[in-house]
Parts: structure tokens; sequence; C-alpha cells
């Protein structure tokens, strides 16, 4: 009774799927290879549209665009904003093949291009290699090729700057490819284009190797293997000791310091998994948009655990599905689903429908959760190139004006618009150093830098190093408004870098005749419903605050400076008040200048003397009050409101007279 009620279902199965499996084999590949330019047109302009809205910052996509830049100009290679040359940091020489077309047009929307089209041709060989193995199974390859396309794994990375590692993804699906249809020719010369997407990715093709050898293709395995350990050896001891002078310098306290640090720590991997979630939320997009049907081919996974096992074991960026990160371990986890699909459907072809169903569902279903963009984010990515095209004009004015042997240090999500040059620092480089070479090595003089170009509402961040550099007559202010401050310089900074860094260092401003902030300290928060204003259980008098408010280091050279965030995380309609006093020697009348995230309020000795209700963000001198000081201690209180997002306040004194 139940063999005939199987085999009425199964020949129910056969007469619906078979005529609509080969009705859509005609339609597959145009289906196909509409749906692949429709993704790479949509993520190549948003990705554009991500840049051209000042998205992009200095690491990583700035470090790429010099690095294409100066290969493609025979330029020297040493890389400013890394402060390494460009085959110091990562050894990645496949960039060199993109060079003559990054001379004919040097745009960095050049790189986000080629990633985009990375990925996209990805599903398309993707699709070629299912259907070698699937080939009665139509639905079921071009489901694999969507669902590779709607993972958040895969797209979301092409909205986040550009890396090499992308290029990878391509070549291993070649390279997966040249091996199944035995083409050992194919196979090696793609071996040696993916050795050179970068030094690491030697783990990889040495584990496919072993996988290789364990298929008994024993000359091929074994050729991989010692390949890939002999360029490993050429690279970490000769090739990048040449460029950096020290090799392969993440062994300590980085990549595989981290990763022995980790690999035996229980406590680590609770944490990971079971106290905050992390690292099984990222396996899960991982492997549950294929049904988990990955871990059915062991085998075939096998090349993808080294990198998975080190995003979970690095921890952080490496395992959040917005980086580049797990583009080593994709192929694989694809591949070796689609050979657990084919074990499957041999003895039970009536899951098709079911496998089609799952895992187009799924990945839809993850894309929704995971994915960096949403269409209902559209009109506010409109809204957002609007507003900022006269600042993409004025920069794009400034690029232009300024030839490429012009030094210029910037902010960062302004640097990878000033990055063809020969000099463009991340700043405060070179007169601080931040993320500079492997130790801080090799500090260029800060006379490099003919421009310095910030945003201006970081400015107050380096008031002081900033004040000096004008005050010293070094660099004037060229250009200033609320969104840019461009300076350029007038003369040169004495002596060696030593002695000009030492300078700025030991650089005191001057104290405004005696005039100066006290130590600001801090209320706690005082939350309140959305739409309302309620006045928190405090008045602002002329005295000192209760003893539970908490100091805060925020008084740097005359400038009270905060960057409060919500507390506790996710308040977005909060009320927080700051002490923060005026000490002065003499009895004057001072200007205070004040800039607040959102709204503000400020009493001076117990009396209410400026009043903002409206959300803004914070520029320094928004608003201005005139104050006369009795000399000592002067009571100054601000209320500064939070109506979401970043929640600040600048401010400083000036005299308007002298004592």
């Amino acid at each position: 009774m139940i063999a005939t009620s199987r085999m009425l279902i199964h020949e129910r199965f056969v007469k619906i799927w078979e005529p609509l499996n080969l009705k859509f084999r005609q339609y597959e590949a145009p289906l196909l290879a509409v749906i692949v330019l429709v993704f790479a047109t949509f993520f190549f302009l948003k990705a554009a549209q991500i840049h051209h809205v000042f998205g992009t910052s200095a690491y990583d996509f700035g470090i790429f665009v010099q690095n294409f830049w100066l290969i493609s100009t025979l330029n020297e290679t040493f890389n400013t904003v890394r402060g390494l040359n460009a085959f110091g940091d990562h050894f990645q020489p496949l960039q060199i093949v993109f060079a003559p077309l990054y001379r004919v047009f040097p745009s960095p929307l050049l790189l986000l291009l080629i990633q985009v089209i990375s990925v996209a041709w990805s599903a398309v060989i993707l699709h070629r290699m299912a259907r070698y193995q699937l080939p009665k199974h139509h639905v079921i390859t071009f489901a694999i090729a969507i669902a590779f396309l709607i993972n958040p794994v895969v797209h979301n990375p092409l909205l986040w700057h550009y890396h090499s590692l992308v290029l990878a993804c391509p070549l291993f699906f070649l390279w997966i490819e040249a091996y199944l249809f035995r083409d050992d020719r194919r196979f090696f010369i793609l071996l040696i284009l993916l050795l050179m997407v970068r030094e690491d990715i030697v783990v990889t093709t040495l584990c496919f190797g072993l996988v290789v050898v364990y298929h008994r293709r024993w000359r091929l395995g074994v050729a991989t293997i010692l390949l890939s350990l002999a360029w490993w050896l050429l690279v970490s001891k000769v090739v990048m000791p040449y460029f950096n002078g020290e090799g392969y310098f993440r062994d300590e306290g980085y990549t595989v310091g981290i990763l022995l640090a980790r690999l035996f720590d229980l406590e680590y991997y609770i944490r990971q998994f079971w106290e905050n979630g992390q690292a099984l939320e990222y396996l899960g997009y991982i492997f549950l948009p294929l049904l988990m049907l990955s871990l059915r081919s062991p085998f075939w996974l096998f090349p993808a655990i080294p990198s998975l096992l080190a995003n979970v074991l690095i921890g952080g960026y490496n395992t959040q599905i917005g980086y580049h990160y797990s583009v080593y371990a994709v192929p694989f986890v694809f591949m070796a689903a689609i050979m657990s699909i084919k074990a499957i459907l041999k003895t039970r072809p009536r899951l098709v429908p079911i496998v089609v169903t799952g895992i187009l569902s799924i990945t839809v279903w993850m894309s929704v959760n995971g994915s960096r963009f949403s269409i209902l984010n559209l009109d506010d990515s409109w809204r957002s190139w609007k507003r900022l095209s006269p600042l993409r004009e004025q920069i794009s004015g400034y690029d232009n004006s300024l030839g490429p042997d012009i030094g210029i240090s910037a902010s960062d999500f302004l640097l990878p618009h000033f990055a063809n040059r020969s000099g463009i620092y991340l700043f405060p480089n070179p007169w601080k150093l931040h993320y500079w070479g492997i130790r801080g090595e090799g500090q260029h003089h800060p006379n490099e830098v003919d421009y310095i170009i910030l945003n201006s509402n970081l400015y107050w961040k380096h008031y002081g190093l900033l004040e000096y550099l004008q005050d010293e007559g070094y660099f004037v202010i060229d250009h200033e408004d609320k969104k840019i401050t461009v300076l350029h310089r007038l003369k040169a900074e004495p002596g060696d870098r030593l002695t000009a860094v030492t300078a700025a260092n030991d650089y005191v401003k001057p104290d405004n005749d005696g005039l100066r902030f006290g130590q600001p300290v801090l209320s706690p928060a005082f939350p309140y419903p959305e739409g309302g204003f309620e006045e928190p259980p405090f008045n602002p008098g002329n005295h000192a605050p209760p003893g539970n408010w908490q100091d805060t280091p925020s008084e740097v050279d005359g400038l009270v400076k905060l960057n409060l965030q919500p507390s506790p995380k996710g308040l977005a309609f909060a009320a927080r008040y700051i002490y923060a006093p005026i000490i002065s020697e003499e009895a004057r009348e001072v200007e205070l200048l004040i800039g607040s995230d959102d709204t503000l309020e400020v009493w001076f000795e117990g009396e209410k003397v400026l009043e903002h209700l409206s959300p803004r963000s914070a520029h320094l001198g928004d608003n201005h009050v005139h104050l006369q000081l009795n000399p000592g201690m002067n009571h100054l209180y601000f209320r500064v409101d939070n109506r979401g997002g970043a929640w600040r306040l600048i401010a400083d004194i000036k005299p308007t007279q002298s004592p």
C-alpha cells in the first residue's frame, strides 16, 4: 500500500515537474544573463553613490586607490596612506594587471567596477559548474546562481569600499571548474593567478591540494601543495622583506598570533557562540542559505575551513558579513552544496521543489535581514546625493586644481577623493603618527604636506595642532564652511622631522590672558519620551553640580570637546547637563562660542542666557554669547538634548577685551 502511494506521488511529480523543468531550460541562460546584468549595474551605481556621498574611507579604499595610481603612473610605489610600500603591507601583484586600465581611466570608480564585475562573473561560472554537475535540473542550477547573488555574504562587500580579496572569487570558481574538467594546464595558470591575489591565500590553495590528493590525482595535488609552499616561502622570506624590510609581519599580535592565542581558549568560544552569538550568526549566514547542505560534502568544504576558522577566532569585523573576509570560503561552500544536492537527487528526485524553494526563500529572508542595502532607502540615497552635490563639486575642484605632486593631508572620508597623487596622508599624519608603517618607522617630514583638507566637524578634534600650525605662520585657512576646512602652507617648518614634530607636540596654546575652562563634569542621562521635552529634575544655579556627576577628560587647549553617545545603548531621546566653569584672573567680558548636537540650553550664574531647540549637527560658532566674568570661578551649565544620532557639545571662550 505504502509502495503504491509512493509510486503514485512519484508519477505525479514526474508529470508536473519534468515538463516545467524542460520548458525552463530555454529561458534559463537569457534570464540569468539579464539578472546578472541588472545586478552588476545596480551594485556598481550604488557603490558609486556611496563613494560620491563620502562613504568610502582611507582604510582600505584610499590605500588601494593610491596603489593603483602609483603603479599605473610608474611612480615609486610607497603608499603614503599606509606608510608602507604598495607591495609591503600585503603582497598583491595581481593589481598590476589593471594598471594599464587605470592609466586610461584614473578614477576610484574603476576599482568599484572591477569588484562588481568579479562577483557578477562568479555567478555565471557557478551556474556553468552547477549545470555540469546537475545537467537535468535547470531550475535548481538557476536557483543556486540566484542564491549566490542575493546572499548578503556575497553582495554586502560590494557596498563596503574595495578589496583585492574579491578578485579571488571568480578565480576560485574557474580553478575548481578546471579541476572538474581535468584541464591541468588551465588549473596551474589559475593557481598562479590566485597566489598573486594575496600572500595568505596559500592556506586555501594548499588545502585544496590536499583534496586533490584525496581524490587520487596525486601529481596534481602534490604539485599544488609544493607550489603553494614555495610561493609562501618566496614571498614571506624574500619579496616582502625587500619591500618592507621585515617580511610577513602579522605573525605576532595580529592574524597568526591571534589565531594561536585563541585556538584552545574555551572561554573565547563560549563568548563568541553563546554569550554574544556573533560567530554563530556569522556561520549561519554562511551555511543556512544553502540549507546546510555544504556540511554533507566535507572534503569539498575542507578548503573553506581555514578561512572560516580564522574569521571566528579573530572575531570583530572578521565575523561580520559586511566585509570581504569570507571570499576565500564562499566558492567552496557553494561547490560543496552542489555536490551534496547531486548526491541527494540521485536517490530522491522528488526533493527538487523543496530544495529550490528552501534555497531561494531562506536566502531572500537572510538577505532582507542582513543586507547593507534596502529598497526602502532609495529615496534617502537620492537625497544624500543631492544634498552633498555642492561639497562633491568643491572637493572635485580642489582635486583638479592641485596637481599630483601637491602633498595633501586629509580626513578619513575625504582622502579617497585625493588619492591620485604621490603624497596623500591620513590626517594628523605626518605630524602625529596614525596607522603608519609596521611600527611607525620611516616617518615623513610635515613639509611634505602643502594642503590640509578636513571635514569641519573634525576641526575641534585636532584643535591644538591646527592652532599651532596657524599661530606659528606655517598654514593659513584657505576656505572654511560648515562642511570642509582647507588650509594651505605659507612656509616650511624648521629642521628635521624630529625637530618639527617636537615643536608641534610641545606647543602650548596661550591661556587667553589667564582665561580658561575648569574641569568639565557630566550629569547622568535623563531620558524622556519621543516627541516630549520634559525638564529633568535639576535646576542649574550659581553653584557646583551634585556629587554623582562624572569628570570628563574633555578640556584641551581651552576647548571643551564632548562626543557623547546615548546611554544606555539605543536611547535616542535624552538630556544631559555639562558643568564647565570658566576661570578668569580678572573681571572681563568674553565671547562664548558654542556648537551642539542636538538642542542646547545655557545657564550662566543661574540665569539662562541661550536656548536653541532645533535638532542640528555641532559646529563651533553656531551660537555666540557675551558674558561678563568675575574674578575666579564663574559657573556655567549646558544642557544638550539628543534627538537621534550623535550627541555632542563644542565650546570655546575668547576675550573681547584685555583685563
